[in-house]
């Protein structure tokens, strides 16, 4: 069938000792870290500019559990049945659709039952009494309308379910659930767009009082747009727009998103490229000040937040690599941030 039709399962099974753990945030100089503060909801919240590190810590004391992993991905590719795919001219509409399905399961457990986690028994999964860490995944793309030029349509569906008992500061709880589509289309040789929209639906749920849960409703839309006049320079722009509700408070906090970013590559002949950006995002609360969640907003405060940045990669020699990067973010809630990076990388 020319692999029109993949099936791929990995099943394993086993049994460890596992241990509680603990997050230590380390405070570190500004850009260099993965996190920041966020005092307005007391966590830390992921910043790729952030002042803060996380490290995973383990408690002295052990217990015995049973570990299970299963995974299954199967695509379908009816194109690929065609013997003649390389002749020119459009293809039928049979070879313009394919699919992606992908089923995980993950399971650390204390279940004494372990044949029932072995046969794959839902009633002892993620079980507040028995599971240490589980999950369920479950994504499904359907692509549609696939072009020799690039073009196509997809359609997706994601599922995500997760229990965490593992941490010493209590259980934690999440399930996500995402439907989105992606409009992909080659106007000519030098332009190209996409068109996506997505809904999103997260209810995170913690047992300590100190940290806040939420069920936040998310909706996306953005267009790419991409213009290449020469093989030397590329525009882009990205126009995004998004709408957020967190309903699990006393009364509905609500967030909208308005934001846009331009970009410029140009392309140095066999040696690298330029990258320029500039970014405006802004973002309205009601109730106004009210505080939100980083899942709210893309991670943006409320009001005006502008960011900046040039890149170049440029290649020395046949083994040799160097890299300068610099970003600038005025945020509404921080001081504007200037951080530049250098690096250079060699091959023997």
């Amino acid at each position: 069938m020319n692999g029109a039709f993949r099936l791929t399962t990995d099943y394993q099974a086993g049994n460890e000792l596992i241990s509680k753990q603990s997050k230590v945030y380390l405070k570190v100089e500004d850009g260099r870290g993965d996190f920041r503060f966020d005092s307005d909801v007391n966590e830390y919240v992921p910043d790729e500019t952030g002042d803060f590190i996380l490290r995973i810590r383990q408690t002295n004391t052990f217990e015995p559990i049973t570990d299970l992993r299963l995974s299954i991905r199967m695509t379908i590719s009816p194109k690929r049945m065609n013997k003649k795919r390389g002749r020119k001219g459009n293809r039928g509409f049979w070879q313009q659709f394919s699919s992606r399905t992908f089923i995980r399961i993950d399971e650390k457990s204390k279940e004494k039952d372990t044949a029932s986690l072995f046969l794959l028994k839902n009633s002892v999964f993620r079980s507040s009494n028995t599971t240490i860490r589980g999950n369920l995944t479950f994504e499904e793309d359907l692509t549609l309308l696939e072009k020799r030029d690039g073009s196509s349509l997809r359609l997706r569906y994601r599922y995500f379910e997760e229990m965490n008992n593992q941490f010493i500061t209590g259980g934690e709880e999440r399930l996500t659930r995402e439907t989105s589509f992606r409009w992909k289309k080659t106007m000519s040789r030098s332009t190209r767009y996409e068109f996506e929209g997505n809904h999103l639906s997260t209810i995170k749920n913690f047992v300590s009082v100190t940290r806040r849960s939420r069920k936040i409703n998310s909706n996306e839309l953005s267009l790419n747009v991409s213009h290449l006049p020469s093989s030397k320079i590329e525009f882009g722009s990205k126009i995004k727009l998004g709408w957020d509700t967190d309903s699990k408070q006393s009364s509905d906090i609500k967030a909208t998103l308005r934001e846009i970013e331009l970009r410029n590559n140009y392309f140095l002949k066999k040696r690298g490229m330029v990258r320029l950006l500039v970014g405006w995002a802004q973002v309205k609360v009601s109730p106004g000040n009210t505080p939100i969640t980083f899942e709210m907003a893309d991670g943006f405060k409320e009001g005006d937040n502008f960011k900046w940045s040039v890149g170049i990669d440029y290649r020395i020699g046949s083994n040799l690599n160097a890299m300068l990067t610099y970003e600038g973010k005025n945020e509404s809630f921080r001081e504007t941030r200037h951080i530049g990076r250098a690096e250079v990388r060699a091959w023997f």
